[in-house]
């Protein structure tokens, strides 16, 4: 059980430093002491916060086919970033890819696209390294 607990908390560490390399407009400001207490509280939020929320939003999961789930945990991730300031959620530039065959063009990212994108990658960065870890 506390083993369990163990290795959550260090995928989620490293999930989040995944995250904050990948994604231009999530910047973390401070030291290593900051940097846990960030983790501490992403941590604790998915364990205390996401179920609840989870519950509230069973009806809408259940329209969506639990694509909602994203947003909840993006909603998490913006308590986290308003209880501690060590976290920046700001828009960012997506400079767009160009090709032969194909255009997208740059566009600005909102601050809440970048905060449902960055709870996907935590998402996705986690459920990878859980199963790496079986």
């Amino acid at each position: 059980m506390i083993r369990k607990l163990i290795l959550r908390l260090l995928i989620t560490a490293v999930a989040v430093i995944a995250v904050f390399y990948i994604i231009p407009g999530m910047v973390f400001i401070g030291n290593i002491i900051e940097y846990l207490q960030v983790v501490g509280l992403i941590f604790a939020t998915g364990l205390i916060l996401k179920p609840i929320l989870k519950i509230i939003s069973i009806p809408v999961e259940i329209a969506t086919l639990g694509i909602f789930s994203i947003i909840v945990n993006g909603v998490a991730l913006f308590a986290v970033e308003h209880w501690l300031h060590y976290i920046k959620i700001t828009s960012f530039w997506f400079s767009g890819i160009s090709n032969t065959t194909f255009l997208i063009a740059p566009i600005e990212i909102p601050g809440f696209v970048t905060l449902v994108i960055a709870a996907f990658s935590v998402s996705v960065v986690s459920t990878f390294l859980y199963w790496l870890t079986k």
